[in-house]
């Protein structure tokens, strides 16, 4: 296993992390939990992963409400 806190991710935990993004409903909902328990050996990696992931979706949440007040 890589070490998360490298920002350096395994392949099979970047393959394993894709999968669960792909399998989100629209709203983007998954649930993570179960997804790291059937993944036991990537969980730290899919932790790190799922927080790296959180912290760009707000900034683009925050670029997309920048962009709106340009209107």
């Amino acid at each position: 296993m890589s070490s998360p806190s490298t920002g350096r991710f395994s392949r099979a935990a970047r393959a394993a992390f894709a999968e669960i993004v792909a399998r989100a409903d629209p709203g983007g909902n998954v649930d993570l939990a179960s997804e790291i328990a059937a993944r036991p050996e990537l969980a730290d990696e899919l932790r790190a992963l799922h927080a790296r992931w959180s912290r760009v979706e707000g900034w683009l949440e925050g670029v997309a409400a920048d962009e709106s007040a340009l209107d």
